[in-house]
């Protein structure tokens, strides 16, 4: 009897929810699809009959991560738009992983050594914040806002990213605040 829809759509978000959190937690190149498929609890044959290669498991999970993530789910607007998102974005509970973890700063060490296909992925969600970012923003100048949002961007996946690299929660908290604190400036709130 074969399987229904339902059932092959819950076995591969199982896998792409392994795979969101082992890529990471350890990176790509540490995690085998071995471990990834017993992390899931499911065999490697199954891997095969959702996915062509690991590349394309790797692409998946980062749009599944990115659609599942309440900042991209943020159903506030203008300035209450941008304080939750900035404030949601750059929090300690984002750096330790205590929602789904973030592709585009979770996965930019990576991402920068990956297939074109990866990367093409990557460049498609970071393009796909700085809109969502750009969207809330007043036509009134905005060649000027759509650098300042850029940058906002960037500033708000590299205090993640650094932060994860960092071991002391004090530091931590500093650097996000810092984050939170500029990024609020740029937007004027």
């Amino acid at each position: 009897m074969p399987l229904s829809k339902a059932h092959k759509q819950r076995s591969k978000e199982k896998i792409l929810d392994s795979a969101n959190r082992l890529f990471a937690d350890r990176g790509f190149n540490k995690v085998s699809i071995d471990q990834l498929m017993q992390d899931a609890g499911m065999t490697r044959g199954a891997f095969y009959a959702h996915f062509k290669s690991k590349e394309d498991l790797y692409s998946q999970t980062m749009i599944s991560a990115a659609t599942k993530s309440k900042i991209m789910n943020c159903d506030e607007t203008n300035m209450a738009f941008y304080k939750t998102v900035i404030n949601e974005y750059l929090d300690m509970s984002h750096v330790k992983q205590n929602n789904i973890p973030c592709g585009l700063a979770f996965f930019v060490t990576d991402v920068a050594n990956e297939q074109p296909e990866v990367r093409k992925v990557y460049t498609q969600l970071f393009k796909g914040l700085v809109q969502m970012l750009t969207d809330q923003q007043s036509e009134n100048n905005k060649d000027k806002k759509n650098k300042k949002i850029m940058a906002i961007a960037a500033m708000m996946i590299g205090g993640v990213a650094v932060s994860r690299a960092l071991i002391d929660d004090n530091a931590i908290e500093e650097l996000l605040e810092s984050c939170r604190s500029i990024a609020g400036e740029l937007v004027g709130y």
